[in-house]
């Protein structure tokens, strides 16, 4: 048997797993039968994950994969050292998945903050008032703040993690203490006949778990050109206790070990209930039938393979799915099996932005920067966090959800106080209610806009005009100018461009008759 050293050639990090290929030389005498031994690989491989292949002269004959077990000492010691280390990746899987959950409360929490700017503004109009919001407001932020608080409470935990398995790892790779068990490949092969020996290149592939990789993205808005700039990062993070080295890096959305069975529909059985009649109590359950069972797998195979030029590669089709990416990194990347972040870079490319400002002066004067991206790249950018920045100056987060191309997505970049703006009550009258007559109320808003950016801007200046819900409460004129429209839930938009300099003006006039005996909730000025 002959032993042959592989090194890393290539990483492909799928959600959840990844696969490792290596490869390695070996020179054997010509017209034999050898065993070749690939050891070192990792324990927790998948076993039939594993795929010999290769360059040469020659066939395989057989594979069989196998745990190789290394001499220990009996010391207590030691074996506590190897239970810590399984207890200690446990553990760290379990933060990865607590963060996970995390990320997706806060994505939902921060969608549902980022929406109820103009729902808040609707309700408002619809009967609700300010007091009867503020506890959906406050249990909203309450929820926020547990969930930070949660992913600070992980970040420590997981560092606390990262630092025993470094303190494990170093006491178990000491000269006092045994070698773990690894997994070792046993390739069975017949070289061709020849006068001169032949030289063969084996490459094996094989899954590991406890690997993953999630989009980052940094997106810089270049407001002169009207475009941003959009740096695409995967980043990279693994635990399945093998270190890889600087090496060809792939990130693909594929899930090689998902299931593949098409669900089947069950009847859907309608039958009377029993009021009056106990039910029996369950205290066991079996699997439903062609429910699959878990089992131990065969290590070992046999298979003939030609080792012509070249050999075909047959199981990466089985891999990819039809509706998965790979993206290929193309600087090597270093990744160690700690768990910690690493980042590799995808691509880069500049897509087209229209600017414009967007504020609404009936909740506050403050007046905020929009991009509005169209992804006119090749690539559907998958969901990930993006970092935002307004030329040099980071604006904040924003979590992107996938975008395809040609879709477009709305960039907040932040406040901008160059455009003021200030809404103003200019008229208001509350007529009473007498004897068979109805009440009657009005009111005036003016809002000025003005442009200090040193620049032609275009704003966007939304207000809200009240919508009944009573009979009795009749929303009779809405008046607005400049001439706009309004939507059915009252929401008035007025789209202006003004000059450096320049300033305008919008009005909204509303009038409401109450019938007499009806109390008129929601009104504000």
């Amino acid at each position: 048997m002959t032993q042959l050293s592989t090194s890393v050639a290539s990483v492909t990090v799928y959600p959840g797993q990844a696969r490792i290929t290596r490869r390695g030389r070996i020179t054997l005498p010509s017209g034999k039968r050898s065993e070749v031994l690939l050891t070192d690989l990792p324990l927790a491989l998948i076993h039939e994950s594993v795929r010999v292949t290769g360059r040469g002269a020659g066939t395989i004959t057989g594979i069989d994969v196998r745990t190789a077990h290394h001499s220990t000492d009996n010391s207590a010691r030691t074996a506590a050292l190897l239970e810590e280390r399984q207890r200690l990746a446990v553990a760290a899987q379990e933060v990865v998945d607590e963060r996970r959950a995390l990320d997706v409360r806060l994505t939902l929490l921060e969608s549902v903050a980022a929406s109820a700017g103009l729902p808040y503004a609707r309700k408002l109009a619809t009967g609700l008032t300010p007091d009867e919001l503020g506890p959906v407001a406050e249990r909203l932020a309450a929820q926020v703040a547990e969930v930070l608080a949660g992913r600070r409470t992980l970040l420590d935990k997981e560092k606390r993690i990262s630092d025993e398995q470094a303190r494990v790892d170093r006491e178990l790779g000491s000269p006092a203490q045994p070698t773990p068990d690894r997994t070792e490949v046993a390739v069975a092969i017949t070289s061709a006949e020849g006068e001169q020996d032949g030289e063969l290149e084996l490459e094996v592939s094989y899954l590991v778990e406890g690997a993953t990789w999630e989009p980052r993205y940094d997106v810089r808005l270049d407001e002169s050109a009207g475009e941003v700039g959009v740096t695409w990062f995967g980043m990279v993070r693994q635990w399945s206790g093998e270190d890889w080295p600087p090496s060809e890096l792939r990130l693909s959305t594929a899930r090689p070990t998902a299931a593949i069975t098409i669900p089947e529909l069950d009847p859907w059985f309608l039958t009377e209930r029993v009021v009056h009649r106990a039910m029996p109590m369950t205290h066991g359950a079996f699997p439903a039938a062609g429910a699959p069972m878990m089992g131990m797998a065969a290590p070992s195979r046999s298979a003939t393979w030609e080792l012509a030029e070249p050999v075909m590669h047959a199981e990466a089709s089985m891999e990819m799915g039809t509706t998965a990416v790979t993206y290929v990194v193309e600087t090597p990347v270093a990744v160690p099996s700690d768990g910690s972040d690493h980042q590799a870079l995808i691509t880069g490319f500049r897509l087209p932005a229209e600017v414009d400002h967007v504020t609404a002066p009936v909740r506050s004067d403050d007046v905020f920067l929009r991009a509005t991206v169209t992804n006119s790249s090749p690539h559907t950018l998958r969901a990930g966090r993006a970092s935002l920045f307004h030329g040099a100056e980071f604006v904040g987060v924003s979590d992107l959800e996938v975008l395809a191309p040609g879709e477009q997505v709305e960039l907040a970049l932040g406040l901008d106080d160059r455009i003021r703006v200030k809404r103003e009550l200019v008229a208001r009258q509350a007529d009473k209610a007498f004897l068979g007559t109805t009440s009657r109320h009005e009111a005036r808003w003016r809002t000025t806009i003005a442009n200090h950016s040193g620049e032609p801007a275009k704003v966007t200046v939304l207000d809200q005009a009240p919508v009944s819900k009573a009979p009795g409460i009749t929303v009779r004129d809405v008046k607005t100018s400049p001439d706009t429209g309004v939507d059915d839930l009252g929401e008035v938009t007025w789209r202006l461009e003004l000059a450096d300099g320049q300033q305008a003006q919008v009005e909204l006039m509303v009038r409401v008759e109450v019938a007499r005996g009806v109390h008129l909730s929601g009104w504000r000025e």
